[in-house]
């Protein structure tokens, strides 16, 4: 394609048109606008709003890195923790990060709660 006034038009709403997809992936991440559905997915925001997977549709079995169950997963980019581990340890299954993105000194789980005898 040579290099006219129709390929600077191009590639400028291109460049236009990404920044505006950055800004509303960003706005996104800084309101946390899917935290619910991010949350039941055990995901941390980054990994949730910025993590860009390229996957292959080909279910896949891989291994919990925390409790070593046998997992399988409906594409090739699989988390590294189970469900269970994710949520005993508030971390994000993908990246393995707090699900908050906070600084930890301790990898504590989670207490399990007693039940009420009311």
């Amino acid at each position: 394609m040579p290099f006219d006034l129709f390929a600077l038009q191009m590639a400028t709403s291109m460049a236009q048109t990404h920044a505006a997809e950055v800004r509303r992936t960003l706005d996104a991440f800084d309101s946390d606008a899917q935290q619910e559905r991010r949350l039941e997915r055990n995901e941390c925001k980054r990994c949730f709003y910025l993590w860009q997977r390229v996957c292959g549709q080909a279910f896949t079995e891989y291994k919990c890195i925390a409790c070593g169950s046998d997992e399988r997963w409906h594409n090739t980019c699989c988390p590294k923790l189970c469900i269970p581990c994710a949520h005993r340890y508030r971390v994000c299954r993908r990246c393995t990060g707090d699900i908050s993105m906070r600084k930890r000194k301790a990898l504590e789980p989670r207490k399990r709660q007693k039940r009420s005898m009311a």
